[in-house]
């Protein structure tokens, strides 16, 4: 699912700085700001970022003083060299002295500061001998254990003191975080968002390489797919306290526990789900594939009537279709519902466009490049068409050998419009059995008889017309 908010200064900052205008009392100042960024003129609009801050901390407009601290912190790196290490120091040095209520969103601040710095920098890190020193000041000679423990170390600051965290509404930030397209009760307070931006890294496969020797292995035999209140009292068995993993298990432990009385199960929900899904990217063992599948239906079985559970039917319906031996008419069947109960719902709109893939109309031909007597087959690989359309178009192998063109069949867009308005030597059709479980099946068609010597095009349509749109052509050159 899209986020519900996503930090402008988190990413933003580290790689430019652009600035989104609200009714603030501080708007005017604000605007010359950006009018001195887009003059060039960063020593000035850092000066007016100055009032903005101080004016922000003494309101107690803390997501607009963030906000200008990072931006005033990023302008001040550009101009002695942009180096990343330079802002980081100064952020830590502004965290020193914000007020305690900053504190939190800004040490998530710098936790993706740190974590937009190793993903520029992932080879170097990757190559470097662990030392296991303590890390220095400078940030450019530290290993992968140590830019990952601080990455680490600095989101599990933002979320030291949950109980305070839970007790501020996610719109008092509304000035640091830009909206996406879920509503807020899916992340109504500054702990969710902080946990979620945390969970965004402990998920992101930035340990690898970084695996210890006792590593915790997230098993599917665990409660990781069990029901919500044994996931909740789960206590993982591992001596590897420095797991990622492990940290987002208890992130979504801590996350559901919290909303797990709530009147609106939106947030709890959308937090279960997001924990199954983790699961089935996260967990190993032979039932993996059958334990998070049968998860997903008791999830959209005991909440039918929650928009949700669409999401849930669209990734139940996924994970059937991409099997190996795919069963497509109970994902068909699957998607159906969960497009129906919701049509509207992100999960109700996943479902239809899986339909839409299901029911995709193709077709392919292959033959043998030489027909002689006895005619060879075209072999027409296909699914949800009952028809097929032949044409063959002539062609000249001299001119062939004297273009540029390594294979007969390249084409640029102007000679394949060409080949296809070309008049015909021959045009037929042939019937197909429907494919009614939606899988490709082939079906083999005698080639013609009565045809002149010479070089030809086949070209095959799922439709008469031959038009490229929403339909496949083939094309094979035969002699």
């Amino acid at each position: 699912m899209t986020r519900s908010r996503k930090l402008l200064a988190a990413v933003a900052v580290m790689v430019g700085v652009s600035i989104l205008l609200a009714a603030s009392p501080n708007a005017a100042d604000w605007k010359q700001v950006q009018d001195a960024m887009n003059r060039g003129l960063p020593k000035t609009a850092i000066e007016k970022l100055d009032p903005i801050i101080q004016q922000a901390t003494k309101s107690k407009n803390y997501d607009e003083a963030i906000k200008a601290i990072a931006m005033k912190i990023s302008l001040e790196g550009d101009i002695q060299g942009g180096k990343a290490e330079e802002k980081i120091a100064r952020m830590r040095e502004a965290i020193a002295k914000a007020p305690a209520e900053m504190q939190p969103a800004m040490d998530a601040i710098l936790a993706n500061w740190f974590w937009n710095y190793f993903q520029q920098n992932q080879w170097r890190f990757m190559n470097r001998t662990q030392t296991n020193a303590p890390p220095g000041k400078d940030i450019t000679t530290w290993d992968l254990t140590q830019i990952l423990s601080e990455i680490d170390a600095q989101f599990k600051k933002a979320l030291a003191q949950p109980e305070k965290l839970q007790a501020i509404p996610i719109a008092s930030y509304d000035e640091l975080l830009e909206k996406g397209n879920a509503p807020d009760t899916y992340r109504p307070t500054l702990f969710d968002f902080l946990a979620h931006n945390a969970i965004d890294f402990y998920v992101s496969g930035a340990q690898a390489g970084n695996r210890q020797q006792d590593a915790f292995d997230l098993s599917a035999e665990s409660p990781i797919f069990g029901s919500a209140a044994d996931f909740i009292k789960w206590q993982p068995d591992t001596d590897d306290e420095s797991s990622l993993t492990l940290h987002a298990i208890k992130l979504y432990q801590q996350l559901m526990a919290f909303h797990e009385a709530d009147t609106d199960q939106s947030a709890f929900l959308d937090n279960d789900l997001a924990r199954l899904r983790f699961g089935n990217n996260k967990a190993f063992g032979e039932e993996k594939t059958s334990r998070y599948k049968a998860a997903l239906v008791r999830f959209a079985d005991q909440n039918s009537d929650s928009v949700i559970s669409s999401r849930a039917l669209h990734d139940l319906a996924t994970a059937i279709y991409n099997q190996g031996s795919s069963d497509a008419v109970k994902a068909h069947q699957i998607a159906s519902t969960g497009k129906n109960r919701f049509p509207e719902s992100v999960g109700g709109r996943r479902c239809y466009n899986l339909i839409q893939r299901i029911e995709a109309k193709e077709a392919r031909v292959t033959t043998e490049r030489v027909w002689n007597n006895p005619r060879p087959t075209i072999d027409v690989y296909y699914r949800n068409i009952t028809k097929i359309h032949f044409r063959l178009v002539p062609y000249r192998f001299g001119d062939y050998l004297k273009s540029a063109r390594w294979n007969p069949e390249q084409f640029d867009s102007n000679s394949r419009k060409s080949l296809l308005s070309a008049k015909p030597v021959l045009a037929w059709s042939a019937d197909l059995p429907a494919t009614a479980d939606y899988k490709e099946r082939v079906e083999k068609i005698t080639a013609p008889e009565d045809l002149s010597s010479g070089s030809y095009y086949l070209i095959a349509s799922g439709n008469k017309e031959f038009s490229e749109t929403d339909n496949q052509i083939s094309l094979c050159e035969v002699w």
